[in-house]
């Protein structure tokens, strides 16, 4: 379907980050999700994915 940029607020109260994300929208019957995010927002965010528990930390 295409990209869009928008500034997205990761976290809660004092643990909040606002970055530039770059968004894939696609349309699929094959999955519940209608956006994927690249790898530049986890590393701009310093995070660390885990797949195992579908969770995502950072500082």
């Amino acid at each position: 379907m295409g990209y869009t940029t928008l500034y997205t607020t990761f976290g809660e109260d004092e643990n909040t980050k606002m970055i530039k994300v770059r968004y894939l929208v696609v349309k699929t019957p094959l999955s519940s999700y209608n956006i994927i995010i690249g790898r530049p927002a986890f590393n701009a965010l310093g995070a660390a994915m885990s797949t195992l528990y579908l969770a995502m930390k950072y500082p």
